[in-house]
Formats: C-alpha cells, sequence, structure tokens
C-alpha cells in the first residue's frame, strides 16, 4: 500500500523539499499489515506508552484513542500536535514523550 498524497498523510507540518526528501524514500507498505493478528501484546508484561500524534492523518486521533484504550488502564500516554512522523517534523517533542515514557517504566518497575 502506497498512500496518493504522503505530503499530506504522513508530513503535512514539514515544508514542502523536506515532504520530498522524505517521499523520495518511502516504501510501499503490505496490505496485510492491517489485516493480520497480532501474535504478541508486550503491554501484558512490560510498561508501555502510546504517543499520540494529534494531527496524525493517517491514523486519526479517535483512532489512536481506541489502540491505546485497548492496551489498559495501565499504560502511559503523551500527546504531541504534530503529524503521523514527528521523529522528522519535531524530533525534540517525540524526545519529551521518549522520556516520559522511560520515567513511567522506570517508576512501574520498581
Amino acid at each position: 500500500m502506497t498512500p496518493d498524497t504522503p505530503e499530506d498523510v504522513f508530513y503535512h507540518d514539514m515544508s514542502a523539499s523536506e515532504q520530498q526528501k522524505w517521499i523520495a524514500q518511502l516504501k510501499h507498505t503490505s496490505a496485510a499489515v492491517f489485516s493480520g493478528k497480532s501474535t504478541h501484546e508486550p503491554w501484558h508484561h512490560i510498561p508501555c506508552t502510546y504517543i499520540y500524534c494529534e494531527e496524525d492523518k493517517a491514523i486519526p486521533l479517535i483512532v489512536q484513542q481506541g489502540i491505546a484504550g485497548s492496551m489498559g488502564a495501565g499504560i502511559t500516554t503523551f500527546s504531541i500536535k504534530a503529524s503521523h512522523s514527528p521523529f522528522l517534523s519535531c524530533p525534540e517533542k517525540l524526545v519529551e514523550g521518549i522520556e516520559v515514557a522511560v520515567k513511567a517504566g522506570l517508576e512501574k518497575s520498581a
């Protein structure tokens, strides 16, 4: 699967030149990824964090909230006003989310 408008779906919060740079590196994704069954759910065994991308057009926020909700009450969440690609558009905010995840994981493991 390949999106028709990756600049809008994945990178809408980036400059046009950055969008084109990353679009050139995209590879297709197998449709089986979206219909296959999960064989392991790590949130049952280890502390997990869900980082919401509030402006994600690939996975709308309501869907992300459903995914996080299915992981149970014990997960940590963090929100970023970002597209599907915060690791490119706002890595410093993503690092904040990872730091929250690490802190929460250490507290839960103690």
